[in-house]
């Protein structure tokens, strides 16, 4: 009888250790959906698809204004525009 009553708490410390491991899991699953939230809030805050558009062939520039400076590309020095791409 006492061997049966050593297998029993053998038993029950095997499952209290299952138990254990999966509190940790649901506590890290939640952490990972915490974060996930967070992001998609952030995400969610930018909203592009809500922002108006303008009209085509406008820009939202003023009139005269360029959003790069006058005689800078960012192209390679004498260079007006960039190479075709290449057919890989």
């Amino acid at each position: 009888m006492l061997k049966d009553v050593a297998r029993m708490d053998e038993r029950i410390g095997k499952l209290r250790h299952h138990f254990d491991q999966a509190n940790q899991d649901i506590q890290e699953i939640e952490t990972s959906r915490k974060k996930i939230t967070a992001r998609g809030g952030k995400i969610d805050e930018l909203e592009f698809d809500d922002a108006p558009s303008p009209p085509p062939g406008k820009t939202s520039l003023p009139p005269g204004k360029t959003d790069v400076p006058s005689g800078e590309t960012g192209l390679p020095s004498g260079k007006t525009s960039l190479p075709p791409p290449s057919q890989d």
